[in-house]
């Protein structure tokens, strides 16, 4: 899966922290970003570029849109919510004794499939330490083809 900016999202997140065009266009001037309106509009729209691509921040842009926007960079892409997935399985597989049950099961209902992580890294505790390794190892091949821009 690519990731892609999603319009979308882009637009409920400045819709959640209450910003105009015209505020995005000020505030990204306070991080030496200069952009017209026309610029941020262009987010909006599905119109194309003049090399026919999707108009989307570049990465500057982005940071600092996530910065002012209190979240991440990823959080403006269409898979955001797969690669967070992705990340904690990673993490929590990994270390699972870091995690406390009580912790791990109340952040585990946090999160989409949340339920079914929790299945699966019961699951893993009764692999062997080979299994184990063989399956890691997977997930994160996995992980790495889906995250590829």
């Amino acid at each position: 899966m690519t990731s892609h900016f999603d319009k979308d999202k882009y637009k409920e997140i400045i819709k959640k922290e209450s910003l105009t065009q015209n505020m995005i266009v000020e505030k990204l001037k306070h991080y030496g970003i200069e952009i017209s309106i026309g610029g941020v509009k262009n987010w909006t729209r599905t119109s194309l570029n003049a090399q026919g691509e999707i108009y989307q921040p570049e990465l500057e842009t982005l940071k600092a849109l996530a910065d002012i926007c209190k979240c991440s960079i990823q959080d403006f892409f269409s898979d955001a919510d797969v690669k967070r997935e992705q990340i904690a399985f990673e993490e929590l597989s990994k270390k699972p004794e870091k995690y406390s049950n009580s912790a791990l099961s109340s952040y585990l209902l946090s999160i989409p499939n949340g339920e079914k992580l929790k299945k699966l890294i019961e699951s893993f505790h009764n692999l062997t330490q080979e299994q184990q390794d063989e399956l890691l190892s997977q997930v994160q091949d996995m992980a790495l083809q889906n995250m590829k821009f």
